[in-house]
């Protein structure tokens, strides 16, 4: 059986939930509701969980060491796991994309992202696969912007998107990082897609 670890970077605590940094943390939960996944005991610095899907052992982790610090969560709970580089499916915010779009990648730079940097820096490689959630680049400022809860309007497409997200990480993990690439890079969620990922929901139940 197959072993991957499944990351959602964000911060811990009430004041950053749902904000547009936490974007990772929000698809892990997602995730975790959607599979039925069963909570582990963990150490202090992340939360963990376990699911069997098809032939695959998927362990999803929040890590609670705030974003920048990221990789000291991820590297050690990857080497205890036994979790080779290529299994481990990092998915976070990125300003570089424009709202609404995913895109997956099997290796690459951090792009600017801290946290990512920070599983880089601790992995020593970067074979891991990302899935980049785009929230857009704001007028003002990045701290204040990222650090923000989405407005109503991009609330209401926001849960399309991360919709779209849940399929391409499911999609990684089941059938490839390529297929996912082909699948899901460059398209913009739309009403037809909340509409088909309520199906797909309903038909995992």
């Amino acid at each position: 059986m197959s072993r991957w670890l499944i990351v959602g970077l964000g911060n811990p605590g009430g004041e950053y939930a749902h904000t547009r940094h936490n974007v990772g943390f929000d698809i892990v939960d997602r995730l975790c509701a959607r599979v039925g996944a069963k909570s582990l005991p963990h150490g202090v610095n992340c939360e963990l969980s376990q699911v069997a899907l098809g032939g695959s052992e998927v362990h999803l982790l929040k890590p609670l060491t705030f974003m920048n610090s990221s990789g000291e969560a991820v590297a050690p709970m990857a080497a205890e796991l036994g979790v080779e580089p290529e299994r481990i499916l990092v998915v976070y915010d990125c300003l570089d994309l424009e709202f609404g779009r995913i895109r997956v990648r099997g290796r690459g730079s951090s792009g600017g992202h801290n946290g990512v940097q920070s599983i880089l820096d601790e992995l020593g490689t970067d074979r891991f696969v990302r899935l980049r959630v785009g929230i857009g680049r704001p007028q003002g400022t990045t701290i204040e912007y990222v650090l923000s809860p989405w407005n109503e309007d991009e609330a209401d497409a926001m849960n399309c998107v991360l919709g779209l997200a849940e399929e391409a990480a499911l999609t990684v993990v089941g059938e490839g990082v390529d297929t996912a690439m082909n699948r899901y890079n460059g398209i913009v969620p739309s009403a037809e897609d909340s509409d088909r990922d309520a199906q797909n929901k309903e038909m995992h139940r």
